[in-house]
């Protein structure tokens, strides 16, 4: 069993989310970088309110040392307590306003200082630890950053969009080139056919879509190749047809014009004229049955050749025809053994084509059982859906019953037998081709060759099957057919 492949869609759908991870990645990407080019060229962050920890512990003052400033600790009268860094004023504590002069950002203050608060609590007493920076540091610092960001977007923008075109260039080849290369494939394989080549086979390994049509194309061209190879069988058919019935009419019309080319000039003895005449009249009677016959074949094998179909009983159809020819067979000193069921056994058929399968069977039967003593006539069916085999006596499959029909009236099989000699492997392969008999040579002996072909015609013009098997000692010629549905 073929594993199953993915699809375009099921391609499409991992394409673009790998697409989407990675122009994120880009966008993140050309992000860090601008990032990373805008704090080299400006004054590092500082975390001026993360300096004093929960407890009240310093941090690294290294940042707010380099750029002039220090940390105050101021009690809840406002004075100071401890300080961090190189102080730079004088100021041991703060009147209401000058600390809230020392906090406003705004540039109406008269400090040269600016300061960043932030309250502790420690051991029931309030704390503010005051991070204390020189303005003219902090407008520096931001004109820096706001300049660096205005160039950085511009060198943002670029990166990220210069990325994403080559992602999105990146990515359409790749789709392309899965769609491409079946379909060039595909274009190359029907090229090849247009020009005659044989044997086109599509190789490339695809996607389910492509992988559907490639299987698609193959199954097509291994029909085609079947259909090809089945139209030169059948013109070697009709051709070895033609030759078989020239072969056959020729002989009877040869004897026919010798008798009576010797009958004009007096050349046959008064005596013989009788057995002269029957013969001219057997040959005659021989080419019109075997014209008859073939103009039979040609009408079935026409497609606008339709069946007279009627319903019914198989049972009381087949006795009928035993009982015509019940006589000729006790009369040949064969045993005639009739298995047909008592109850009602129905199919639509043709009742006048498959008696005259059924009467070519019978025929053939008494003509060619050369070493057995006995004949039978039988009828099976079935509601049942299932296969049925008929083993040969070396347990080999033969080659006989596989019917299946899905219908309410099953299939119904009759078997015509005989206990005669074997019909040779060789002729078993061409039993139902046209002018094939079951004697070894070809004989002037009264048939047309034509009688098995035309049987099996007509029974697959019913939608059945008709077949030879060896079983047990007997030649048995198997007629499968459709049975009638229950009303």
């Amino acid at each position: 069993m073929r594993k199953k492949k993915k699809g375009i869609f099921t391609k499409l759908m991992i394409s673009f989310f790998i697409f989407t991870i990675l122009a994120i990645g880009i966008f993140v990407g050309s992000l860090v970088a601008v990032s990373v080019g805008i704090g080299g060229n400006s004054t590092p962050g500082i975390n001026v309110y993360g300096i004093p920890d929960q407890n009240g512990k310093i941090g690294s003052l290294q940042g707010v040392s380099r750029i002039g400033g220090w940390i105050e600790k101021l009690d809840a009268d406002y004075q100071v307590v401890d300080s961090w860094g190189d102080k730079q004023t004088q100021n041991r504590s703060y009147t209401k306003k000058e600390f809230s002069e020392l906090l406003a950002a705004s540039g109406g203050s008269t400090m040269d200082y600016i300061g960043y608060m932030t309250y502790r609590l420690e051991q029931g007493q309030d704390f503010y630890y005051v991070t204390i920076l020189p303005r003219t540091a902090v407008k520096t610092d931001i004109t820096i950053i706001l300049n660096g960001i205005s160039t950085w977007n511009v060198v943002f923008g670029v990166l990220f969009f210069g990325l994403f075109l080559l992602l999105c260039i990146v990515m359409s080849y790749y789709l392309s080139s899965t769609i491409r290369k079946p379909l060039s494939s595909l274009s190359e394989g029907m090229e090849r056919v247009r020009l005659g080549e044989e044997g086109v086979r599509l190789l490339f390994p695809a996607k389910a879509e492509f992988a559907d049509i490639k299987d698609t194309f193959n199954m097509m061209m291994e029909r085609l190749e079947g259909e090809k190879a089945a139209k030169i069988q059948n013109e070697q058919k009709k051709n070895r047809l033609l030759l078989d019935l020239s072969h056959d009419i020729k002989t009877p019309m040869a004897t026919i014009k010798s008798y009576a080319n010797a009958l004009e000039a007096d050349l046959v003895p008064e005596s013989d004229k009788r057995n002269v005449y029957k013969t001219i009249d057997a040959k005659a009677n021989r080419v019109s049955r075997l014209m008859e016959d073939m103009f039979m074949m040609l009408k079935l094998n026409s497609t606008e050749y339709a069946l007279h179909i009627v319903r019914t009983d198989i049972s009381e159809f087949l006795r009928q025809i035993c009982v015509e020819y019940y006589e000729e067979i006790e009369e040949k000193g064969f045993e005639f053994a009739i298995d047909i069921p008592d109850k009602q056994v129905e199919a639509e058929i043709d009742p006048k084509l498959l008696e005259r399968v059924i009467t070519n069977l019978l025929h053939n039967a008494v003509k060619y059982n050369k070493t057995g003593g006995g004949i039978g006539v039988s009828l099976k069916s079935s509601t049942a859906l299932e296969r049925e085999e008929i083993k040969t006596e070396n347990n080999s499959q033969a080659k006989a019953i596989v019917f299946h029909e899905r219908n309410v009236g099953g299939y119904i099989v009759i078997e015509v037998t005989d206990d005669g000699e074997e019909i040779s492997s060789d002729i078993q392969t061409r039993l139902f081709d046209a002018f094939s008999r079951g004697d070894q040579a070809r004989k002037t002996d009264g048939g047309t060759g034509l009688g098995l072909s035309i049987a099996k015609t007509i029974v697959e013009k019913h939608g059945g099957q008709l077949s030879y098997c060896r079983r047990k000692e007997t030649n048995c010629f198997v007629i499968c057919l459709k049975g009638a549905s229950e009303r």
